[in-house]
């Protein structure tokens, strides 16, 4: 039998201004992950379950701009079977990142800060970028991606995911 887990994506509204769906989709996943239900939070989702766990997230700039494009991100401790020093390149299209991490909260994996994040004792693992990028997303929210970058981006992702996946025992 297969485990139950969730992925959570992103969303073009923002964490800072919250909609009406936001506490209840946080509330729903905080008692799903204290059941210990495992979830990947991508972007918005890694953003609202950090701030659902009492981390700080904000615009990572003054003037709201948006980050656009590949970031590499280095794992920095070994954790859920991924390895200190693995390099993922992945997509991403954020103006808001996790400032400042909760109690509980550890951030393994540095693009920029708080990139990866996971929970020291829930099943919890967010990713500022997207892993989930698929060509559509690369070609209609992302500007100016080759076709190699896109490929690397999905392939990266793909690892990613299925990474998270074989920990959790959702495959």
């Amino acid at each position: 039998p297969h485990n139950q887990g969730y992925i959570v994506l992103g969303s073009a509204s923002n964490v800072t201004e919250p909609l009406d769906w936001h506490r209840p989709l946080a509330d729903f996943l905080l008692g799903e992950l204290k059941r210990h239900k495992p979830i990947l939070g991508c972007c918005f989702g890694h953003q609202l379950m950090c701030h659902a766990l009492d981390a700080d997230v904000d615009y990572h700039s003054a003037d709201q701009s948006k980050y656009m494009g590949v970031r590499s991100v280095t794992i920095d401790r070994d954790f859920m079977g991924f390895k200190k020093g693995e390099v993922f390149n992945l997509a991403v299209t954020h103006r808001q990142v996790v400032k400042k991490l909760a109690p509980g909260l550890l951030s393994v994996g540095t693009g920029l800060s708080h990139d990866f994040v996971i929970h020291e004792t829930l099943p919890f693992m967010g990713s500022q970028p997207h892993p989930e990028a698929s060509d559509y997303f690369c070609s209609t929210d992302m500007e100016n991606l080759t076709s190699e970058q896109i490929e690397l981006v999905k392939r990266d992702g793909g690892r990613l995911i299925q990474r998270f996946f074989q920990h959790f025992q959702l495959i």
